[in-house]
């Protein structure tokens, strides 16, 4: 992890108020084969989030690239932050 985190760490920001879930893309990690992205949300009525960290990308595509390198497994779920105007 502590690899992980030091690899993305430019790229790492605070946290922030999440758009809704159906804007979500996930990537999900099963049996060591390839991450398989899948359009909307994971988290489900039983799953609880452990956390989460804001990447500061160009688009969809570096954060997935980003998110297929999560080293810890499981579940990853990408979603844009709300664009609040000031």
């Amino acid at each position: 992890m502590g690899r992980w985190f030091a690899e993305h760490g430019a790229r790492l920001g605070p946290g922030n108020q999440l758009q809704p879930p159906f804007t979500a893309t996930t990537v999900r990690f099963q049996g060591g084969g390839e991450p398989i992205i899948h359009d909307g949300p994971f988290i489900e009525g039983n799953e609880v989030i452990g956390g989460y960290v804001e990447v500061n990308v160009a688009d969809l595509d570096e954060a997935l690239r980003i998110a297929k390198s999560w080293p810890a497994g499981g579940a990853v779920e990408v979603r844009p932050v709300m664009e609040v105007d000031q």
